[in-house]
């Protein structure tokens, strides 16, 4: 199994060591991509953690059909509907942001939000608090390195040296 948060320090590192002007546009591009393959995971993991906070918020067990009512948009929840993004993962990516989510936070407790007494369920939205402030640092982190090789790539487009 692939470790989501060494694949994401692997390709920062990547491109932080990387001289962009001194790469190829073929090599900017495979990293670009790397990146928003990346991104997508890593912002799918938020969604996770996200949702399960609202689940937690609105103290319903996160049966399916608790979890619809929550990220579906429908009248009783509009603010939180809003959220509703449709993810295109391989079965694969999807295990990979699991992992990295059980590694994270521990297993998912919001199905069993009635069992836990005051404390527990504190501590389990202390832990999906930090771990979404932790996935969104990463997303910043990837998202800058990802502005950067776009900003290369432009600058290539417009010198004309990108080729097509």
């Amino acid at each position: 199994m692939r470790d989501l948060q060494i694949e994401i320090s692997k390709w920062l590192d990547a491109v932080d060591d990387s001289d962009m002007s001194a790469l190829d546009v073929d090599n900017l591009r495979d990293y670009r991509n790397q990146g928003r393959r990346l991104e997508n995971l890593i912002s799918y993991s938020r969604r996770l953690v996200q949702t399960r906070l609202d689940i937690v918020d609105n103290r319903t067990p996160a049966s399916p059909e608790a979890i619809t009512a929550i990220v579906a948009p429908n009248q009783n929840h509009p603010d939180i509907a809003a959220r509703f993004v449709d993810v295109d993962l391989s079965d694969d990516d999807a295990e990979v942001a699991d992992e990295y989510l059980r590694n994270l936070i521990g297993q998912d407790r919001s199905h069993s939000l009635d069992l836990l007494d005051t404390a527990q369920l504190s501590s389990y939205r202390q832990s999906l608090e930090e771990g979404e402030r932790g996935i969104s640092r990463l997303r910043h982190q990837i998202h800058e390195r990802l502005d950067k090789l776009g900003a290369e790539l432009v600058r290539r487009y417009k010198e004309g040296a990108a080729g097509a």
